[in-house]
């Protein structure tokens, strides 16, 4: 199962900013859900996001909201601790800080990003997971996304594949092994766990003593597209080929663990 939650750019009708259109898509992972097209192909399911994660991250938790963007007291439980303005389950700005509205947001505005589009993704992707864990005993899962070549946090480059399984909590250590040796054999540098562990999402749907193993996987966007525009780069199709080389390299190693449990 792969999953894509940050590569929507269709904006919804309701949403009503402030700001550049570009400025709502630029938080997006441009081309993750063509990048891993080939997946269906090899037997594989894919789901992907069509709408932007400035409108609402399905990669947060239903509690990671910030209160001072809204006009009223949030009717439920909010967690403390997640309260940037650019990183909760709605945005108010940009990580540069570009507000994305002119004014606060309704409490019901909220609650219906909530349930008409975060809940129904999340709804999907359960119901796929569960499906293919109850056929086949068990599901491999990869939440797919994209990340600048620049750490944003220390200024060092990023590895061209950031494999993150909660450090070690999301997986079987051999999975994430076997992703990091066959993305190296591929000639990509990969990471485990650093910068980038996962979020809300793999910890939602793992649990790898029933067989439920899931797996971020973030790919610095230098290796298929321009730096400062979202234009394909001569380097997309070979890049795709490599992602589609892992899909199917992951499908023999889900069939031969089903095959031997």
């Amino acid at each position: 199962m792969f999953d894509s939650p940050h590569s929507g750019v269709d904006i919804p009708d309701d949403f009503e900013f402030v700001c550049a259109p570009a400025l709502i898509k630029g938080g997006a992972d441009f081309y993750v859900d063509e990048l891993y097209a080939a997946a269906p192909q090899h037997g594989a399911t894919l789901l992907a996001a069509l709408f932007p994660r400035a409108y609402i991250d399905t990669n947060r938790l239903e509690i990671d909201i910030d209160p001072s963007m809204l006009d009223a007291p949030w009717p439920g439980e909010v967690r403390e601790g997640r309260k940037e303005a650019w990183n909760g389950l709605v945005r108010s700005r940009t990580r540069g800080g570009k507000p994305f509205y002119d004014r606060k947001l309704p409490v019901a505005d909220i609650q219906s990003r909530i349930e008409k589009y975060y809940r129904p993704y999340h709804a999907e992707l359960e119901k796929s997971l569960d499906a293919l864990c109850d056929r086949f005993g068990g599901v491999w899962h990869i939440n797919c996304h994209a990340c600048s070549r620049t750490n944003h946090w220390n200024g060092q480059p990023n590895a061209d594949f950031i494999l993150g399984d909660r450090f070690g909590k999301t997986c079987d250590p051999e999975f994430i092994a076997f992703l990091a040796d066959t993305i190296s054999s591929l000639g990509h540098s990969v990471s485990i766990n650093k910068p980038y562990a996962g979020q809300s999402l793999i910890t939602r749907y793992s649990a790898p003593e029933r067989q439920r193993h899931s797996v971020q996987i973030e790919i610095s966007s230098d290796c298929y597209r321009a730096k400062k525009s979202v234009e394909k780069t001569e380097q997309f199709t070979a890049f795709q080929e490599n992602i589609s080389a892992l899909i199917a390299a992951t499908g023999d190693y889900v069939r031969a663990k089903i095959k031997s449990s």
